[in-house]
């Protein structure tokens, strides 16, 4: 518990996943493994991969149906 908090004080913009495994005493693995949802630039590049999927949103092809007015 302790180290989630911790981690929280620490994972600003800037600050890299090495420099919080030296500050938390982990290596880099154990960082991304348990603090995922944490590391800025994970989110970051995720947010990237989403808004660059949806930049261009699908038009819906409408069609009359027949017998419809």
């Amino acid at each position: 518990m302790r180290e989630q908090k911790n981690m929280g004080r620490v994972q600003r913009p800037g600050v890299t996943v090495r420099d919080v495994a030296e500050l938390l005493g982990d290596t880099e693995e154990m960082v991304r493994r348990h603090y995922a949802a944490w590391v800025s630039e994970r989110q970051e590049r995720l947010t990237g991969v989403l808004k660059e999927a949806f930049r261009e949103k699908p038009r819906p092809k409408l069609m009359i149906m027949p017998g419809n007015k």
